[in-house]
């Protein structure tokens, strides 16, 4: 098997798995991730390179505590209240995991925890849940459905 990293595709697909994505400093071109419910893609990479990283809604996208993950262009796709993408570390309450980019990375409709944002780019998070330990990125919540709740006919 020939691994050519500059020009690469890892495309993961299917529902309800946990996918795994390893190798200390490794690069890769391009991984997507097809939607599906529950598909998580664990990204154990203690300091490697992605070109494109575009997870689909409904997809959990963890990072490994402690490493730092480049990214040039990181895009969330087709992600909604009922849809959310959620971007944390895998240990949250254990460490936070780093990505880390020159361009901006905007995200509709995701959830945030145990996350470090650097490289200069801005970084938000629209529609969207803090759900703790995030720095570098500015998170709002959602307009609609977010804002807490009420209890009706007490």
């Amino acid at each position: 098997l020939t691994f050519a990293a500059n020009s690469s595709t890892v495309a993961f697909t299917g529902n309800g798995a946990r996918r795994l994505l390893c190798g200390s400093s490794r690069t890769f071109n391009t991984v997507t991730a097809a939607g599906g419910t529950n598909a998580s893609i664990l990204i154990q990479c203690s300091t490697s390179t992605i070109t494109t990283l575009t997870p689909a809604a409904q997809n959990r996208l963890l990072f490994s505590s402690g490493g730092t993950v480049t990214v040039t262009t990181f895009t969330v796709i087709s992600a909604s209240i009922s849809t959310p993408v959620l971007i944390t570390s895998d240990g949250p309450t254990n460490g936070v995991a780093t990505v880390s980019s020159a361009n901006n990375f905007t995200c509709d409709y995701c959830g945030v925890a145990g996350m470090t944002f650097s490289g200069g780019g801005i970084f938000a998070a629209t529609n969207s849940y803090n759900f703790g330990q995030n720095t570098g990125i500015t998170i709002t919540n959602p307009s609609i459905g977010g804002g807490g709740g009420r209890i009706i006919g007490g």
